[in-house]
């Protein structure tokens, strides 16, 4: 049921943002791509990278000469992984980017763009896989923490309507009591505007 209510909701923010696009005069952007995650704050030491995915719909809206600003909703994975012992901790999260940018257009049709601010993202499902190679899924994880916040910084080169981003995520949360902290993510995603 829980499921169901998230989808049906994350269809109603994804279709709100299709009309605010329209209505607001701003651009929408569908992203896909790669994601790599890791941990990189207190109690993270023998952490690995996680390869991923990273899907969004943003919202860009300029307000002057080149200024923007984006927001939007972002599915994608976060976790770590230790190749010693084969524990894994992969969950896919949905996040909600805001920030401020800027785009310099260089010819008629290609230009960079650079942007700056914070998002929230929270955890919908995934699970930790231990040395033994038992499964827990969130909800069975002690005192784990589904939300997280932070941080995030992206670039990116324009060629007409297509664009080719990389975005850094910086979180500030641990994931539960005295465990891992500091999720970072590193995003390359190729988009294309609406």
């Amino acid at each position: 049921m829980k499921r169901i209510i998230i989808a049906t909701l994350s269809i109603l923010l994804f279709c709100t943002d299709s009309i605010n696009a329209q209505l607001l005069g701003g651009k929408l952007i569908l992203r896909a791509g790669y994601s790599a995650d890791m941990f990189k704050g207190d109690n993270s030491r023998g952490l690995e990278m996680l390869s991923g995915y990273s899907v969004s719909a943003d919202f860009n809206k300029e307000f002057f000469k080149g200024a923007f600003w984006n927001t939007g909703l972002t599915f994608g994975t976060r976790g770590y992984q230790k190749s010693n012992d084969k524990t894994e901790l992969r969950v896919h999260a949905l996040t909600i980017p805001v920030a401020l940018g800027y785009k310099k257009m260089i010819t008629n049709k290609c230009g960079m763009e650079a942007r700056v601010g914070g998002f929230f993202s929270v955890d919908l499902a995934g699970k930790l896989t231990n040395e033994n190679g038992d499964s827990f899924h969130l909800n069975d994880i002690d005192g784990y923490k589904r939300c997280d916040g932070g941080a995030l910084f992206g670039i990116g080169l324009w060629f007409s309507k297509i664009n080719i981003d990389y975005t850094y995520k910086h979180g500030f949360a641990s994931i539960w009591k005295k465990g891992p902290s500091g999720s970072v993510n590193h995003m390359i995603r190729l988009g294309f505007v609406l």
